[in-house]
């Protein structure tokens, strides 16, 4: 799990007159745009967007500021679910996400999400 916000390294800065590194830091929470101040899951995809999963939707960070993707019941091709615990990027540049409802994996060419199904059975019979 994520702090209550989490810190992305930004810029690494060299001086030329000496072999000293400066890292710089910034931290991002609900104030700054991320939907919620605890993050659970975390990736970069190839063309540099950092994506935050937490419990309320899908952040993707482009430098700047923060796009929230949240379920909407009346459009098919939302993301399924708004507590994200895993992500992943594959070679084809999709973002594979996961949650306790299941996976879906979100299309970069068309920014649309598809609900692949539930591993586990949530109730014994």
């Amino acid at each position: 799990m994520l702090l209550v916000s989490f810190v992305f390294c930004l810029q690494a800065v060299t001086k030329t007159y000496a072999q000293e590194n400066t890292l710089l830091f910034e931290s991002y929470n609900s104030e700054k745009g991320l939907s919620q101040n605890s993050g659970y899951a975390i990736a970069q995809d190839r063309q540099g967007f950092i994506w935050v999963g937490t419990q309320d939707g899908l952040n993707r960070f482009n430098g700047i500021g923060f796009k929230v993707y949240r379920n909407d019941p009346k459009l098919p091709s939302s993301i399924p679910f708004k507590d994200i615990s895993a992500l992943l990027t594959d070679s084809k540049g999709n973002l594979w996400i996961g949650s306790p409802a299941g996976v879906a994996i979100y299309h970069t060419e068309t920014d649309r999400f598809a609900y692949l199904g539930a591993f586990f059975q949530t109730s014994v019979e």
